[in-house]
């Protein structure tokens, strides 16, 4: 099998620095084991340019590199795609959940060469052509068109040859190209092509905007020299003469042996004092070899730990950029990136690479304004010894409370302890809320069609029908499942997916996904000192942490 070299060129074209989900991501091997399955190019971009998008083609290359290059025994690279493409359609799948048009808005294409193998599987619409013979093929079109509700649907495979080349590209950088053009284009030196593409787009887009776009530009060079393998190879095979000349250096030792039957036992003995010199020279090699490939261990090793402990600071250095400067924050976690996922393949780092690498992809959904960490359990609300049906969720400095939607009856949960109780009130009343919000330390209990509300004070456990006098308090517009803090108003989406956080103070919008954990929400409430969100999901309570 051939093993050809690959020269890459990515290009992002965009008309503004702003972050609009185009990106691209070439992979190659890091280890000797990893050889065999080849490169793997990613190019992802979304139809709308969401900027509460963004993140995902990011998201998306990070899931399908890693599973592509752990190591599993005996497999090719065409199982470790399957596996990769798979596994990043669970992960969008896990996004539709709170984002139901993600499959329709984003576009993926996944390219892997290894040997004289090319493979690739795409979502959406993209250019691939292959240039070969003065001949151009388009891949893509050739392969067929899937729904892009379906994610990955297939792996189309087929071979490469030495001086191919292939574009792989959004849709409309093609489109300003006719099919002579194209040809010339691809007749073209690669850092030439990378040239005119930019002029073409640019000189376009002065005249009509163009959304952002993006291409890889491949080419199929001849096949790979001396690299880590050979120098591998090289390693062993002098340390094969250095053992040789080892060898020969003391075959004297035979002929004294043979020499030394005929001699006479004193003679004999004589002579094994004279072997002996060179028993301790061998002696002596032997450890000088073992404390040479010694130093060779460390340093390989120390090489790791430093670039584990660099990755480490970078990360640390990121984290209080996340919300201040993110360009520089994403700089730092993508260096921090690239220095700890080669040491997944050293199984003594193995663990404490892959938990630095949760760290960043998490700061980098951070920087993007996403939450996706998973909610942490907080108490059961028993329902079925009186019927009681959670409604709504309030927060006070100490405790949680949860009320029915008529609300004669609560249950009450200590935050430190997460033991709770029910609590009957006085005043009984059969009129069921609507909408209930918290106001100045007391909590309202509204039902706007019955023209009718309660208020109850946590500090002294009463349940009041509203006075005339309150009713301008509750003349203010106050929406169920909304909760408005001094720098923020949360608000639950209305598919009850996520809960957004609007700042006050500017444009910035953050994301709390709430996942597999807590489905179907009935409500949530910002916890006095605003460092947690809960969630009343069914009977069960959930804390997120907020964003600071």
């Amino acid at each position: 099998m051939q093993n050809y070299f690959i020269a890459a060129k990515e290009l992002i074209l965009k008309q503004n620095p702003r972050a609009s989900g185009i990106e691209t991501f070439v992979y190659e091997p890091s280890t000797i084991e990893e050889e065999p399955l080849g490169n793997l190019y990613i190019m992802g971009w979304l139809k709308n340019h969401r900027s509460d998008m963004a993140f995902i083609p990011n998201l998306i290359a990070s899931v399908i590199r890693r599973k592509f290059y752990k190591l599993e025994a005996q497999e090719d690279a065409k199982t470790h795609l399957e596996r990769s493409v798979q596994k990043a359609n669970e992960a969008l799948k896990d996004i539709a959940k709170t984002s139901t048009s993600v499959l329709e808005d984003i576009g993926l294409c996944v390219v892997n060469i290894a040997g004289d193998k090319i493979r690739f599987a795409t979502i959406g619409d993209c250019v691939m052509l292959l240039f070969r013979d003065v001949a151009v093929t388009d891949m893509q079109q050739k392969s067929g068109k899937k729904k892009a509700r379906e994610g990955f649907a297939n792996i189309v495979t087929g071979d490469i040859e030495e001086r191919d080349r292939f574009i792989i590209s959004t849709r409309r950088i093609m489109d300003l190209f006719s099919d002579a053009g194209i040809v010339k284009l691809f007749m073209l030196a690669q850092e030439n092509q990378a040239e005119i593409i930019t002029k073409i787009y640019q000189k376009n887009s002065k005249e009509t905007p163009l959304p952002d776009q993006a291409a890889m530009l491949l080419e199929v060079k001849a096949q790979k020299g001396q690299g880590l393998l050979s120098f591998t190879k090289n390693i062993r095979a002098r340390s094969n003469v250095v053992a040789q000349r080892t060898k020969d250096a003391f075959s004297p030792t035979k002929t004294i042996g043979r020499a030394m039957q005929k001699l006479n036992p004193a003679d004999a003995i004589r002579g094994l004092s004279r072997i002996r010199v060179h028993r301790n020279a061998l002696l002596l090699s032997t450890g000088i070899v073992l404390t040479v490939v010694g130093s060779f261990v460390y340093v390989a090793m120390s090489m790791k730990f430093t670039a584990l402990a660099n990755a480490k600071a970078k990360t640390a250095q990121a984290e209080p950029l996340v919300r201040s400067d993110k360009q520089n924050a994403l700089t730092l976690l993508r260096e921090a990136n690239a220095l700890a996922f080669p040491l997944l393949s050293a199984w003594y780092m193995r663990a404490d690479a892959e938990k630095l690498l949760g760290a960043v992809d998490r700061l980098f959904n951070k920087a993007n304004n996403i939450y996706i960490g998973p909610p942490v359990f907080i108490a059961t609300v028993p329902t079925t010894s009186l019927q009681f049906t959670p409604s709504s969720i309030f927060d006070t400095q100490d405790y949680l409370y949860v009320f029915d939607k008529t609300p004669n009856l609560f249950y009450k949960i200590d935050t430190s302890s997460r033991e709770g109780s029910f609590t009957f009130l006085d005043l009984a009343t059969t009129t069921e809320s609507n909408r209930a919000f918290q106001k100045d330390g007391k909590l309202y209990f509204v039902n706007d069609a019955a023209r009718a509300a309660y208020v109850f004070s946590p500090a002294d456990k009463k349940l009041e029908r509203v006075a005339a006098s309150l009713k301008k308090t509750l003349a203010e517009p106050s929406a169920q499942n909304t909760r408005d803090m001094p720098d923020a108003r949360y608000a639950l989406t209305p598919e009850k997916s996520r809960i957004s956080k609007d700042s006050k103070l500017g444009t910035i919008r953050d994301l709390f996904l709430l996942g597999a954990y807590a489905q179907n929400p009935l409500d949530f409430t910002v916890s006095h000192d605003a460092k947690y969100i809960y969630v009343l999901a069914q009977n069960n309570i959930f804390a997120l942490e907020n964003s600071q």
